[in-house]
């Protein structure tokens, strides 16, 4: 539809939300229209076409095309550079992600799976919201004008609390706002004109762009388990630390 207001975003992780491990990430790409991310997609496949023989363990002899997923720890240093330059470069493409210090995280939240399905949720919702509201300020999106919200996030065993699901938290927030009771405070809704959103989990192998953010997430989460404190990065367009 023309004039239609359409952003989308893809997620990936890196790291466990574990006390073994000392920080988790989600993040990967967003785009501002279905024009950068078909532009994007195609300069990626390009890349991508070009490159996965050399990391595949097939014999090319008698190669079947039917190729393997190429996933960050599945290559090398330099293709997973070449991948993040592409990202950060690309006139198309806009990078994201938040980072949870997971020392900072009760141990009680942390070894019940419920909960650690309900901060996460939580986690992926705040970048989320920060996407949009960096798109509100920048005159990209009209919070007066009907937006859809695409989401695709790369699937993994999941579970909350049966009270917490993260497209209706989505939902109330962004249109209705929320009070959170136990902080004593109040946000208000960032979107007036109608909201549609289309959140799916799914398979990275049948995603080419939730492909794309597991080698971007991947590269923020290995920069930041170097740094010695919570440092915003500067080739990442929207960030958030917890």
């Amino acid at each position: 539809m023309k004039n239609e207001q359409v952003v989308y975003i893809y997620m990936d992780d890196s790291g466990r939300l574990s006390h073994a491990d000392k920080c988790c990430s989600y993040g990967g790409v967003y785009f501002k229209n279905t024009s950068d991310r078909d532009n994007f997609k195609r300069h990626y496949i390009d890349v991508i076409n070009t490159s996965k023989c050399n990391f595949c363990d097939s014999d090319n002899t008698i190669c079947d095309k039917n190729c393997p997923e190429i996933k960050s720890h599945t290559t090398n240093n330099k293709f997973r550079r070449r991948i993040v330059n592409l990202i950060k470069n690309s006139p198309y493409a806009n990078s994201y992600a938040t980072t949870i210090y997971t020392r900072d995280i009760p141990t009680d939240v942390l070894n019940v799976k419920h909960s650690r399905g309900r901060r996460t949720d939580y986690y992926q919702k705040r970048i989320i919201k920060e996407i949009v509201k960096k798109l509100i300020s920048e005159g990209v999106i009209n919070p007066y004008k009907k937006l859809k919200l695409v989401i695709r996030i790369d699937e993994s065993p999941r579970a909350t609390n049966g009270i917490y699901d993260l497209k209706e938290s989505i939902i109330e927030e962004f249109i209705y706002g929320i009070t959170n009771f136990d902080y004593g405070c109040t946000f208000a809704p960032i979107l007036f004109g109608g909201f549609d959103l289309d959140l799916r989990y799914v398979d990275s192998k049948k995603e080419t762009l939730v492909q794309a953010s597991d080698f971007f997430v991947g590269y923020v989460n290995a920069t930041l388990l170097w740094k010695t404190k919570k440092e915003r990065l500067s080739f990442v367009d929207v960030q958030l630390f917890f």
